[in-house]
């Protein structure tokens, strides 16, 4: 505490300009967080302190500091923006997002819009746009606006949006689908086989809101008349049952209560290892034998095996964990390019560019 109030007493005094860390340690909302597992009476301590007018000035500078922050933000946005703007415009140059904005605007200004819708539809006399889901509001109005009138079809599954971190925005979706006429929806999955189909069917219509948003439910789908019968055989049943289509571990436990995160996740690699291995192994003692299983159907071949993971990170400890295994296995696009050995030559070459009489960065780049 004593720490803390020389601190307070710096920067209030302008000695310690950088101290506002010690400022937001000292607002009422912070010591509330403080002693929330806190005894019940040093939980009255700390309420009384909060009132202390001190505190509150804190909050109010720590506020003040928020505040000054994002208008800091902005200024430096819009001055970057508005530097950006005139290089492009120096150069002539154009960005992609540039020609939508212009397109755009172009379509909605009065004087200009109605002709150039016109003439983008005496050339396209119907539009199709695929992967709509991974389209912006922007993109959506040049689309409304230039073919109003004209037949008019976006094609997409907004479950599979995965591009928000580009400006794609499912709410566009979800909004030219309120305002369609018509709605067509692929009833059949022509490519995986019945039981897998009907195992994610099954998953899928256990909640109400499958995928949060009332404007994408779950629709049941069938499957394909050629994929009724199933491929891959369990090598382990002796008597050439099919796979399971779908197996959901349960979380690890160690006596007889769920593991944490932590040790959860360690679990996990050699798991997953064991399982593939498991099955490579049973499978290579099936091989070759003609009454494996049903007609068509065959062990499961190494060729079949993948592993889906959300980071690089995942990818390298299964990796690492089948080699432990004598598994033979290769990470796909499981690294980044800015980490590759590509790019560090890449770095020297340039800065021996940037820098043509510097010896050092020459000899590197060579």
């Amino acid at each position: 505490a004593d720490g803390e109030g020389d601190g307070l007493a710096a920067f209030a005094e302008g000695r310690d300009p950088d101290g506002l860390a010690t400022v937001r340690l000292c607002t009422p909302s912070q010591i509330q967080a403080f002693g929330a597992k806190r005894s019940k009476d040093q939980k009255a301590q700390l309420a009384a302190a909060q009132q202390w007018e001190g505190f509150a000035a804190c909050e109010r500078v720590a506020q003040a500091a928020d505040v000054l922050d994002l208008a800091f933000v902005r200024t430096f946005t819009r001055e970057i923006g508005g530097r950006i703007e005139a290089i492009k415009e120096r150069r002539r140059q154009l960005t992609f997002s540039d020609l939508i904005t212009r397109l755009h605007d172009a379509l909605l200004d009065g004087a200009t819009g109605p002709l150039l819708a016109q003439s983008i539809r005496r050339l396209f006399s119907v539009a199709i746009i695929d992967e709509f889901q991974d389209t912006d509001p922007q993109q959506y109005a040049i689309f409304r606006r230039a073919f109003d009138g004209r037949p008019l079809y976006f094609v997409g599954d907004p479950k599979q949006a995965i591009y928000a971190f580009r400006g794609a925005d499912v709410h566009a979706y979800l909004g030219a689908q309120r305002e369609a006429t018509r709605r067509f929806t692929l009833g059949t999955n022509w490519r995986s086989t019945a039981r897998l189909v009907e195992a994610v069917n099954r998953v899928f219509e256990q909640p109400e809101r499958a995928f949060l948003f009332d404007g994408i439910p779950f629709r049941r789908v069938a499957s394909s008349p050629a994929k009724q019968k199933p491929r891959l055989v369990d090598p382990r049943s002796g008597e050439g049952q099919p796979l399971p289509p779908l197996v959901w571990w349960p979380t690890p436990t160690r006596d007889g209560r769920p593991l944490g995160k932590t040790a959860a996740n360690e679990s996990i690699p050699p798991a997953v290892a064991a399982a593939v291995s498991r099955l490579l192994r049973e499978a290579r003692k099936q091989t070759g034998e003609s009454d494996a299983g049903p007609a068509g159907a065959r062990p499961d071949p190494p060729a079949d095996h993948a592993v889906l993971v959300p980071t690089r990170y995942e990818a390298a400890e299964i990796l690492r964990a089948l080699q432990a295994l004598n598994v033979p296995a290769v990470v796909s696009r499981a690294d980044d390019v800015r980490q590759s050995a590509e790019i560090a030559e890449i770095e020297l070459l340039l800065r021996a560019v940037l820098a043509p009489d510097d010896e050092r960065a020459l000899r590197a780049a060579l």
